[in-house]
């Protein structure tokens, strides 16, 4: 499978919350900050989702935690403005 393939896998495991799916994605190259149809990097839906093993998975696959989306806001941001207390703790924690 092509790593574009793969990126798309990475999408639809996170929106899905597919530990497993993620895991493979990145196991097989996806890139962990590619966007989806809607410049959101998987990080922003994991924040959104206060997924914390996957919001871990892509930090340890190296998501860039200081990506921005359309308008500049960070996945820091993200957590913050929607009260997702762990999921901000281990982005901070990582050094976002």
């Amino acid at each position: 499978m092509s790593q574009k393939k793969w990126n798309k896998q990475l999408i639809k495991a996170v929106n899905k919350q597919d530990l497993a799916k993620v895991q493979e994605a990145l196991d097989n190259g996806a890139d962990p900050d590619t966007e989806n149809f809607l410049n959101h990097p998987p990080l922003f839906k994991a924040c959104k989702y206060e997924d914390t093993t996957i919001l871990e998975a892509l930090i340890r696959a190296n998501a860039n935690l200081n990506i921005t989306k359309l308008g500049g806001l960070t996945p820091v941001y993200a957590c913050a403005s929607q009260n997702k207390i762990k999921a901000l703790t281990i982005l901070l924690k990582a050094g976002a």
